[in-house]
C-alpha cells in the first residue's frame, strides 16, 4: 500500500520505503499501460471512419 501524503500510515523502515516505492510504480504502470494502449485503439478506431 502506498499513502498520498495525508500522514495516514507510511514506511518507517528501509525495507518497507523500498517496497512502498516498487510497489507505487508497478501499481501505476498497471493503471497507466493498459489506459495508453485501448486509448490508441481507441483513436485509430476513430481516425479510421474520417
Amino acid at each position: 500500500m502506498t499513502t498520498v501524503g495525508y500522514r495516514d500510515i507510511y514506511a518507517v523502515s528501509m525495507a518497507g520505503k523500498v517496497i512502498t516505492m516498487i510497489s507505487s510504480v508497478f501499481g501505476i504502470a498497471i493503471v497507466a499501460l493498459p489506459a495508453g494502449i485501448i486509448t490508441a485503439g481507441y483513436m485509430e478506431e476513430l481516425n479510421k471512419d474520417k
